[in-house]
């Protein structure tokens, strides 16, 4: 049995955080509906590249979904969706407040129409904020993500990067996903149904972890490490003769065996400690540097392998598709649809025997809807 078998999601979500919060419940079994305006899901046009009619966009967080297009403004759709929350167990939107409650889909009126439902909003701000729309970008800016992301400085946002996918979006998708099972469980156990709420903000800060607690701590601001690491060194990217990879030492005994492999022997040197190091950064990277960019990546990856000492090359993504097979065959799902052919895709990261395995590719737009939405409903 899948974990979450039986369990009806109703998906009033778009864009990214909301599909991959329901996609992340269909991997484990649940039926999720998908309700779409009669013009689809935005990121369904989100390309090039597309695949048949479908953006690759939409197929990344859309798997094992059926589509259901529902006009809500109408008093059809109105009507068709108040009988789906009748007999849903997990309701998700991403709606700000004043939409949601236009719409019918307040805390109070679902409750009204299924006493046992789970509801999960996502916005983009809570507080004085909660009418404001939330976009990843804007919020990796100003909750400080982009601040410490990008070349090593503090220059404030002149050289400061956002993160290379939508980050925040997929994080606070995890959270929903997160809290639904939790709510699930007490349901369970309690008969209590739960409404949550997560934002796009409150999961970027929360994201911040050491760095936030370096400055609560210290009172002193963040700065940008660059592919190097504020609190151990050395934990970054060093240049080889062809190529740039990682080494991360985690520890003190890492460092020795590191140290070691590249010829440094001297006692005092053997003996500094990752506070030490960290104080004396650019000494230490310096020597390191001048040592390491006279080897080739290969030959130093398989000592550092045997040395057991945290490595990794830098890799595009096509690179890391393209050999992850080779070393787990599971990686990649290959999905077949009557009409787009295979689709592609990373698969679930989580594994466990009641994840779902006869995947389902992305439907088009009103596949498989009317048909659930009817099993559904069956007296």
């Amino acid at each position: 049995m899948m974990y979450l078998e039986g369990v009806r999601v109703l998906d009033l979500s778009r864009i990214l955080a909301g599909p991959f919060c329901t996609q992340n419940l269909a991997d484990m079994g649940a039926d999720v509906l998908k309700i779409e305006a009669p013009g689809g899901d935005d990121t369904r046009t989100w390309g090039p590249p597309f695949q048949g009619d479908m953006a690759a966009y939409f197929q990344s967080c859309n798997r094992n979904k059926s589509s259901l297009v529902l006009d809500l403004k109408t008093d059809d759709g109105a009507a068709r969706l108040a009988r789906l929350i009748e007999v849903a167990d997990v309701v998700v939107d991403n709606f700000p407040p004043g939409v949601r409650r236009r719409l019918g889909l307040s805390r109070s009126r679902i409750a009204e129409l299924n006493p046992r439902a789970v509801t999960m909003s996502i916005t983009g701000y809570r507080g004085d904020r909660a009418q404001e729309p939330g976009y990843d970008i804007m919020i990796q800016a100003e909750s400080g993500m982009m601040g410490i992301t990008g070349p090593r400085g503090d220059r404030g946002g002149e050289e400061a990067f956002k993160v290379g996918v939508a980050l925040v979006d997929v994080l606070t998708g995890l959270m929903a996903a997160n809290g639904i099972l939790a709510a699930l469980f007490r349901r369970e156990r309690t008969g209590e149904a739960a409404a949550l709420s997560v934002t796009l903000y409150q999961t970027a800060l929360m994201s911040l972890i050491n760095v936030a607690a370096n400055y609560l701590v210290s009172g002193k601001p963040s700065a940008r490490w660059g592919n190097e690491h504020p609190n151990i060194v050395p934990y970054q990217s060093f240049r080889l003769k062809d190529r740039s990879i990682i080494i991360g030492a985690g520890n003190d005994t890492q460092f020795r065996r590191l140290s070691l492999l590249l010829g440094f022997e001297e006692p005092e040197w053997l003996a500094r400690s990752n506070a030490d190091r960290v104080a004396h950064r650019e000494e230490v990277i310096g020597r390191l540097s001048a040592v390491l960019a006279d080897w080739e990546s290969e030959r130093l990856m398989a000592l550092l392998k045997r040395e057991k000492i945290p490595h990794a090359p830098i890799l595009r993504p096509d690179e890391a598709l393209s050999q992850v097979s080779t070393w787990d065959p599971s990686a990649l799902l290959a999905l077949d649809h009557a009409e787009l052919g295979t689709v592609r895709l990373p698969a679930p990261a989580l594994e466990g025997t009641g994840m779902r395995t006869a995947h389902q590719a992305p439907p088009r737009l009103g596949e498989g809807g009317e048909a659930m939405a009817a099993r559904w409903l069956e007296p």
